[in-house]
């Protein structure tokens, strides 16, 4: 018959399995078969406090975060000075909507180990959600001082990008501008950023930091084409649609910036329009796939609308 600590053993490799199996259908079995392992050794040795803590970290990564909650209370009495289940505490606390109870949580891990960088960074998130701008300020200021803890769950460019909000609510205008248009000069990738993108939509200071780069960028290209991307991942189209057509300008023979002219048309609801842009793409790369397939996509979804269209006209057949 097992013992608690076989138990655990069988959890962990449910856990282990689970990793190795991340994004895939297998995942949320092994971690059910995790949590099933670890409540028998629970049943058998209820203060087990390794079991204790995996299975908060496993109903955590279920986004099972109420239930998290509990667990990771249980395990810290087992474990009280372990700071790092009041930190995944804290995470899930700010996962719910719970801020002032994260913020205690992350409080009592900087007590523990004072400045730690992914305490101070979810410290940091709840103040905003709080609307106490100033202390988030005061604390992306320490995160971003210390060294890069390299967590999954921590992002330099979204706490420089809520740094420069915080600085906009704050009526600090000039220096929200410069520390978005830092983030842009600094992250030449960064058109994959969703916090950019989000704050390309809400904030006009970052707007106007990001016009000032591409200003500086006029004959550039792949900078035009990277802001089209930018600009539509953003919902921002007419911009997108904008930055595509200097791209074509400053390089007429590219055929990603006549695609990305077509993507914005077609985004605006100009697809018969971006048909042209679509084809122009097609010239410059003949059997350009991701184009022919693209135009496949919005001749469709004329058709569709056409048809559409024409069942509402007098005399239609239902």
């Amino acid at each position: 018959m097992k013992d608690a600590d076989s138990w655990f053993q069988e959890g962990m490799h449910h856990i282990e399995m689970s990793y190795h199996a991340d994004y895939h259908s297998e995942l949320v079995g092994d971690l059910e078969s995790a949590l099933a392992a670890f409540d028998q050794a629970l049943a058998l040795q209820p203060a087990h406090a390794d079991s204790l803590a995996e299975r908060a970290v496993a109903l955590a990564r279920l986004d099972r975060h109420e239930e998290a909650i509990a667990a990771f209370a249980q395990a810290i009495r087992q474990r009280p000075e372990n700071a790092e289940l009041r930190l995944l505490r804290a995470r899930s606390l700010n996962r719910l909507g719970r801020h002032e109870e994260a913020l205690v949580a992350c409080d009592e891990v900087l007590v523990r180990r004072a400045e730690d960088a992914e305490a101070l960074y979810l410290r940091a998130l709840a103040l905003d959600a709080l609307g106490r701008n100033d202390a988030a300020l005061e604390t992306w200021d320490r995160f971003l001082q210390r060294p890069d803890p390299r967590s999954f769950y921590v992002n330099r460019t979204r706490a420089r990008l809520a740094r420069a909000a915080g600085l906009a609510k704050a009526g600090r205008h000039a220096e929200a501008v410069a520390g978005v248009l830092e983030v842009i000069r600094d992250d030449e990738g960064f058109s994959a950023e969703r916090d950019l993108h989000a704050v390309l939509r809400t904030i006009d200071a970052a707007r106007e930091a990001y016009a000032s780069y591409l200003a500086s960028k006029a004959d550039d290209a792949l900078a035009w084409i990277r802001a089209g991307q930018t600009y539509i991942r953003a919902g921002l189209v007419a911009e997108s649609q904008k930055a595509y057509e200097t791209a074509t300008r400053v390089a007429p023979a590219n055929a990603d910036a006549w695609w990305g002219v077509a993507e914005a048309m077609a985004g605006a609801g100009r697809r018969a329009e971006s048909i042209a842009m679509f084809d122009e793409a097609l010239r410059l790369k003949p059997g350009y796939l991701g184009v022919k397939a693209r135009r496949e996509v919005v001749l469709r979804e004329i058709a569709l609308a056409k048809d559409a269209d024409d069942s509402k006209r007098p005399g239609a057949r239902p």
